[in-house]
C-alpha cells in the first residue's frame, strides 16, 4: 500500500515536471521568435538571456530523464536536484519576461513619439505653406467647438 502511494506521488511529480518542460519549451520558442523580429537596442542582452535559459532548459531536461530512470535509492537526491534546476529555470524566465516587457514597451514608446513628431512636422510644414488657410481653419474649428461647448 505504501509503495503504491509512493508510485502515485512519483508519477504525479514526473508528470508535473514533464508539463513544465513542455510549457518552457513553448515559451523559449515564442521568445526566440519575438526576439528575431525585435529591432531594439537591448536585443543583444536579451539574446544572451535566452541562450542562458536554453542551457538551463537542457539541464532540466537531463535531470528529468535521470529522475525518470532513478531508483528508490537515489530518487530523493535527484528530486532535490531537479527542484533546484527547475527553480533556476523559472528565475531565468522571469528575468527574460521582465527584460522583454520593458524592451517592447520602450520600443513602442519610441515608435509613438516618432510618429507624433512626424505628424507635428507635417502640420508645421502645411501651416508654413498656407498660413492664411490654416488660420481660417483654426478660426472655424474654434468657432464650432465654442458653439458646441456653450450649448451644453
Amino acid at each position: 500500500m505504501e509503495n503504491e502511494a509512493k508510485g502515485n506521488n512519483r508519477d504525479k511529480f514526473l508528470s508535473s515536471l514533464e508539463n513544465t518542460l513542455n510549457q518552457y519549451e513553448r515559451k523559449i520558442k515564442k521568445f526566440s521568435k519575438n526576439m528575431a523580429n525585435s529591432t531594439s537596442e537591448g536585443k543583444e542582452s536579451l539574446s544572451q538571456a535566452i541562450k542562458n535559459v536554453q542551457k538551463k532548459y537542457q539541464k532540466a531536461e537531463k535531470v528529468y530523464q535521470n529522475l525518470k530512470a532513478s531508483t528508490e535509492d537515489n530518487w530523493e537526491d535527484i528530486k532535490s536536484q531537479a527542484s533546484e534546476i527547475f527553480d533556476e529555470l523559472h528565475d531565468g524566465f522571469n528575468e527574460i519576461t521582465d527584460n522583454f516587457s520593458w524592451d517592447h514597451l520602450n520600443q513602442a514608446t519610441e515608435e509613438a513619439m516618432d510618429y507624433g513628431q512626424e505628424k507635428l512636422d507635417q502640420l508645421s510644414e502645411c501651416i508654413r505653406k498656407k498660413p492664411f488657410t490654416s488660420a481660417l481653419w483654426a478660426l472655424g474649428i474654434g468657432f464650432i467647438l465654442g458653439k458646441m461647448l456653450r450649448s451644453k
